[in-house]
């Protein structure tokens, strides 16, 4: 069974009386994980929007604490971002990426599966990342995935966002 695990609605054009069936906007993922150990190496993961048939995908900026890796897991074709650094005295890192996406409405069996408001992150599920991740597959991947010496940070140490613009 293959399941939706990364949908985000992109808000903003309930009630406006808008009947469009693409729409063109902007979306920033951004996160800062904190109450990290100073001078230890995290590794990150973060998924990455991929283009299919109902979306496209254009990079337009990111701002990382080191170079990134964008690969394809292979079970579910999913992207993923990964890097790693040592931590900032601060013992936090920030980071996010922002796209310009082109979102197509798909209709199917008489209802709308996958509107044009919401942007297809990830599917599957029991994930191994890219680079594999040391513990056990994830349920879903939509979060920001963090590491330090082989452990799993707390999703309460993870601050995420998702915003969306109109283009």
């Amino acid at each position: 069974m293959n399941w939706l695990a990364g949908i985000f609605e992109a808000s903003g054009m309930e009630g406006l009386g808008v009947s469009a069936k693409s729409r063109n906007f902007r979306l920033t993922y951004a996160a800062t994980i904190k109450h990290l150990p100073p001078g230890r190496t995290v590794r990150v993961w973060l998924p990455s929007p991929t283009e299919n048939s109902f979306q496209q995908i254009n990079p337009i900026s990111s701002s990382f604490p080191a170079r990134t890796q964008l690969s394809v897991e292979p079970k579910y074709g999913n992207q993923i971002q990964y890097f790693e650094t040592i931590i900032p005295s601060t013992g936090k890192i920030t980071f996010e990426s922002t796209y310009a996406i082109v979102r197509h409405e798909v209709a199917r069996s008489n209802h709308n599966e996958n509107p044009q408001n919401r942007v297809a992150f990830t599917t599957g599920r029991d994930i191994n990342l890219v680079p594999k991740q040391a513990g056990q597959p994830l349920n879903f991947f939509i979060y920001p995935h963090a590491e330090v010496d082989q452990q799993p940070v707390h999703a309460e140490h993870i601050d995420w966002k998702v915003s969306f613009a109109d283009l």
